[in-house]
């Protein structure tokens, strides 16, 4: 069976594809906006705000919210942001079902696994430790001042080196545009689902292809050797 597999690595995002950690998201969030005298969100208008940093979400709440706050005061609120988040990262957070098992069978079928987020590093190596830390994980990588964020193709490239393959040998599962546009511009293959942070129809308008529904569905169009 492994004569068959098309790929030596599988590069997944983190937020909204392998873990839907929005409240944890909200929360951090929200204790930011309330000392700005913002209303706090709820976990689907923040997920609205997801993709490329929590730097970008908080500006895209605050602005939601008819707050303009200048470079600096957004840095300082950011701060407060990820100080919140570390203290409790995985409270309200969760594998989504069918992941967990996913994670197993690529790993037994020889498959190394990555995560790419632009979650703060900070965040993520924690998050993942907490809930995933039992999966054998080769490459683990979050927003850190020495590397690209999303949709740059840096941490694709990175993991590729790693692995000592090419990307045509390598998959990019996510939940956004963004993991499609990082994608497109390593010029490799991506799975993006739809069961995370933006709804199908978002994806479309985006641009986005080969969407899959479901865990089940997404063994069925690219893992149908698993």
């Amino acid at each position: 069976m492994l004569n068959f597999t098309p790929f030596k690595g599988v590069l997944f995002d983190l937020d909204g594809t392998l873990i839907d950690t929005i409240g944890d998201i909200t929360y951090a969030i929200n204790s930011a906006l309330v000392l700005t005298g913002a209303d706090p969100i709820t976990p689907q208008v923040c997920q609205q705000f997801v993709g490329r940093g929590l730097k970008n979400a908080l500006r895209l709440a605050l602005e939601s919210s008819g707050k303009a706050v200048e470079e600096p005061q957004l840095n300082h609120l950011v701060g407060l942001v990820i100080e919140t988040y570390a203290v409790s990262p995985y409270d309200h957070s969760h594998p989504y079902p069918g992941i967990e098992a996913l994670l197993t069978d690529l790993h037994k079928a020889g498959i190394s696994l990555g995560v790419l987020s632009n979650k703060t590093d900070s965040l993520v190596q924690p998050i993942i430790r907490g809930l995933l830390g039992h999966h054998p994980f080769i490459f683990i990588r979050g927003a850190a001042k020495e590397y690209t964020s999303k949709p740059s193709p840096e941490g694709v490239y990175a993991f590729g080196e790693q692995l000592g393959c090419s990307v045509n040998q390598l998959l990019l599962v996510g939940d956004s545009e963004v993991d499609y546009y990082t994608a497109e511009a390593a010029k490799m293959r991506s799975a993006i689902v739809t069961w995370g942070f933006r709804t199908r129809e978002t994806l479309l308008a985006a641009g986005c292809s080969s969407l899959y529904d479901t865990v089940g569905e997404l063994r069925k169009g690219v893992f149908p050797w698993l």
